[in-house]
């Protein structure tokens, strides 16, 4: 069998269907659509403004509440960064958890060598954050609160309601890393359960180096732009927009939206299939993050006693990983293991399996009987 692809949650194979609506953007639609003095820059205009409303209407939100980013990472920095900017002095002071991305826990470095507090919310064995924690670390010195919604990796899925009505009543704002929720997570804007929500289309089976960070409305005058330009997107973030891009992340979650019950379904059953196959088989394995309602695309296991490292390269046939994308070029232990009560030892023995759209029943079957197989090979 050729190469069987289950990294999802690093990144996922672009749908050809994406791939082919954006073409025309390259090819022959390939106008500025600040150039709206001649027929190619108002063909890209439109096709900007067709997918604004678009992506908006995939999170009930206003078009006027999307600022189109490079992708989820842009959006963080711009969220944190920019509210931050704009209360401070007189706010100093942001919340996030022990297991955001790096992408949230690197501005936090950054903000708190120029002055700014952070306080780091800690989580539960499953990854869950502390609310009682939560409510007592916000004071009226807090700009914002900033937490991964659905987490890359152990898949953990945050119960949001409960952590807005806590930031509400505080009084700060709450932004949301939705990276790994979108067309997993149901989620509404229009709730006003978040201020502000960042997500990219690679993680959901569309084009890298685009993304959005959705701003809600009354919002936009309280956060610093942190790319200055031409005056696109009201000033909001500098730059011409990448129409084939835009195009492509509005595919991105029109695709979802006519489809993505169907398949979480599916993805859903391989999940399960993977998951039993591997447990019932090997009794010294442990799931990492909750055992119940996590990510639909992701499963972590500690694997007790075993190299992962060989255990990885061994499976030449499987694409996995050890953790998070951001970090395998590192020898530091996963930080969200570490979070959730896992020894360094035990970090370091844990790998994760995406799965995707494009997973098959046949390939998760021959995943598990290979990967029952190197793990017996590995005492």
């Amino acid at each position: 069998m050729e190469k069987i692809y289950l990294d999802n949650n690093a990144t996922t194979r672009t749908d050809p269907r994406v791939v082919e609506a954006m073409i025309p953007y390259f090819s022959e639609n390939y106008g500025n659509p600040s150039s709206t003095l001649h027929q190619f820059g108002i063909t890209a205009e439109v096709a900007v403004e067709k997918s604004i409303v678009g992506i908006a209407a995939f999170f009930s939100a206003k078009p006027s509440e999307v600022v189109i980013t490079s992708g989820t990472t842009e959006s963080i920095n711009f969220a944190i960064k920019g509210i931050v900017e704009h209360f401070y002095p007189e706010k100093n002071h942001i919340v996030v958890s022990t297991i955001e991305h790096h992408a949230t826990l690197e501005i936090c470095k950054y903000l708190s060598e120029r002055g700014v507090e952070v306080t780091y919310i800690g989580v539960n064995a499953e990854g869950y954050v502390d609310l009682e924690k939560l409510a007592e670390s916000i004071t009226a010195k807090t700009a914002l609160v900033s937490i991964i919604a659905a987490n890359n990796e152990i898949g953990t899925v945050q119960d949001i309601s409960a952590i807005s009505k806590i930031v509400r009543e505080k009084g700060a704002l709450l932004h949301l890393d939705f990276a790994q929720g979108t067309g997993r997570v149901g989620f509404d804007f229009s709730r006003g359960d978040a201020d502000m929500m960042s997500f990219s289309a690679h993680k959901c089976h569309g084009p890298k180096g685009i993304g959005a960070l959705l701003i809600r409305e009354g919002l936009t005058k309280s956060i610093v732009p942190q790319i200055l330009g031409g005056g696109q997107q009201n000033g909001l973030r500098g730059g011409t927009l990448n129409v084939p891009l835009i195009v492509g992340l509005y595919e991105t979650l029109n695709i979802l939206v006519e489809s993505g019950n169907a398949e979480n379904a599916r993805i859903g059953k391989f999940q399960s299939m993977l998951l039993d196959g591997i447990i019932s088989k090997n009794k010294d394995i442990e799931l990492n993050g909750p055992k119940e309602g996590r990510l639909v695309t992701n499963l972590n296991f500690l694997m007790n006693g075993i190299d992962t490292n060989k255990l990885i390269r061994s499976l030449r046939t499987i694409a996995f990983s050890t953790g998070s994308a951001c970090a395998t070029k590192t020898n530091e232990p996963s930080h969200v293991l570490t979070a959730i009560g896992r020894s360094t030892k035990q970090a370091r023995s844990s790998v994760r399996f995406g799965i995707g759209r494009f997973t098959t029943e046949t390939e998760i079957e021959f995943a598990i009987e290979e990967i029952n197989k190197a793990i017996k090979n590995s005492y």
